[in-house]
């Protein structure tokens, strides 16, 4: 059975038909316009075809994104993800874009879902593109879409991908000639050949450095240890400067040297042209080798000397020995702790102008004084030896520092005077005795002999007998 195709036709400018003028499969043209248009399946009018080139729209362009298995209409087939978009029903198309119009990719079937469209500069999806990209909902649901205006900087190839899953997209073409995200690994070399290491040695290798333009080494052939100097307007062999030879006090270093340093703080280097100046400090304020002289001494063992240090530059003056020097300490200044010997400082050392009569020196623990001569001229020996006593011990002095104590006992005293230095000894005055009842008294005895005092009636004496065993009391009334 035939299929009917109705035509329809329409001849205003920027004419297109709506989903009411036409069914599925119907197509329409406007004459004016030289455009043709369908319906398709998914009830969406798209042109597909035109004369005389893409059109400006005044209204968005919108596209149909579906999810389906790839077959080998895909441009990825076996790369990537399984799945890849159908674009108004076709397998990842690719799409011309018209700078300055507006196309929106509906995501809205539920194939979709989990497949969101971006867009990248690359294929592989390593830079996204997203100027004038603006999204909304979520893909599979009912309002989902991207949507992408182009102008005349955007890139002319861009690819659009699932940013989930790999190569499900194709590319876009867009007539601008922006080259943003384009390199030369995008180009197939033509006449003008990439750099390499390998042509740039194999053209210097193959060329003379006189062939440069500015290179003269003909007028004047170049020799050994010469370089190219510039005259003024090219470049031609001459000598830049000779090596320097440093020697260590005439022997030459191992190597030889084409930059001098100068060390110290004395040092200092001028100069912003082909001219240095370099200034040591010191000159009539410093030392001069001609000023460093040592003169010869009458010593036993030799002369001083002065020694240079190569490694420190520094001169060290070793002073003679005084060994064999003649004179007498009349001809060495007395210095400030090393004093000469004089009879002043030895009175003042011994205190003598302290001293008196009878007074010997004596060491106090941290000097010399002088203190009374307690042994009455002896010296250092001891104030006395023995002193006797009948029918007593003897009492001896052990040393210097022994005293002898004299002790009073009964009605007898002692007593003292320091001014005279003398030792009084008194006479007793009473007999002690114990009276009848045991209380303590005196007997107080008259000058005449044998007279008893009337303070007592009785007197009673103890006393020990004759073999020293038992004792007995002597009463007197």
């Amino acid at each position: 059975m035939s299929t009917v195709i109705k035509l329809k036709k329409s001849e205003t400018a920027l004419s297109k038909p709506s989903t009411s003028d036409l069914v599925a499969g119907e197509v329409a043209i406007n004459a004016l316009d030289q455009r043709i248009f369908v319906r398709d399946s998914n009830s969406k009018i798209i042109t597909i075809g035109e004369a005389g080139g893409k059109r400006h729209e005044s209204s968005t362009v919108e596209h149909t994104v579906t999810v389906a298995t790839k077959t080998n209409k895909h441009r990825y087939n076996g790369t990537g993800s399984g799945s890849g978009y159908k674009i108004d029903g076709s397998f990842s198309p690719t799409i011309e874009l018209v700078p300055g119009n507006t196309y929106k990719f509906d995501q809205a079937d539920s194939s979709n879902s989990g497949h969101p469209l971006r867009f990248y500069y690359e294929a592989n999806k390593t830079t996204s593109f997203s100027t004038g990209v603006t999204t909304s909902g979520t893909p599979g649901n009912s309002g989902a879409y991207t949507q992408i205006v182009v102008s005349d900087t955007t890139p002319s190839v861009l690819h659009y991908q699932c940013s989930a899953h790999g190569y499900m997209g194709n590319q876009v073409v867009i007539g601008t000639r922006n080259l943003t995200g384009l390199d030369t690994g995008d180009l197939g070399e033509g006449s003008n050949l990439y750099y390499t290491d390998a042509r740039v040695l194999t053209k210097i290798n193959a060329t003379s450095i006189d062939a440069l333009s500015d290179v003269d080494t003909a007028t004047a052939s170049p020799s050994t240890g010469q370089a190219l100097v510039w005259d003024g307007s090219q470049w031609e062999p001459g000598t830049v400067g000779g090596q320097i030879t440093v020697q260590d006090e005439g022997s030459a270093l191992s190597t030889s040297a084409s930059t001098i340093n100068f060390v110290g703080s004395g040092v200092v280097a001028s100069g912003t042209g082909s001219t240095k100046t370099i200034t040591i400090a010191g000159g009539s304020g410093g030392i001069a080798l001609t000023d460093i002289s040592v003169g010869a001494e009458a010593t036993a063992s030799g002369n001083g000397g002065l020694a240079y240090n190569n490694s420190s530059g520094v001169f060290t003056y070793a002073p003679p020995t005084l060994s064999g020097i003649g004179g007498t300490t009349d001809n060495v200044s007395e210095g400030s702790s090393n004093l000469y010997f004089t009879d002043a400082r030895i009175n003042t050392h011994l205190n003598t102008s302290s001293a008196s009569t009878n007074q010997v020196l004596s060491w106090n623990g941290s000097d010399y004084a002088w203190v009374n001569n307690a042994g009455g001229g002896g010296g250092g020996g001891n104030a006395f030896t023995n002193i006797a006593v009948a029918g007593q011990s003897t009492v001896q002095a052990d040393a210097s520092t022994d005293t002898l104590t004299l002790v009073a006992t009964g009605l007898n005293s002692i007593t003292t005077n320091a001014t005279s230095d003398t030792i009084t000894i008194g006479t007793p005055t009473g007999i002690p005795f114990v009276k009848e009842d045991g209380t303590s008294t005196s007997l107080n005895m008259s000058v005449a002999a044998g007279t008893l005092s009337s303070a007592v009636s009785s007197l009673y004496i103890p006393f020990v007998k004759e073999d020293g065993t038992s004792v007995t009391t002597l009463v007197m009334s």
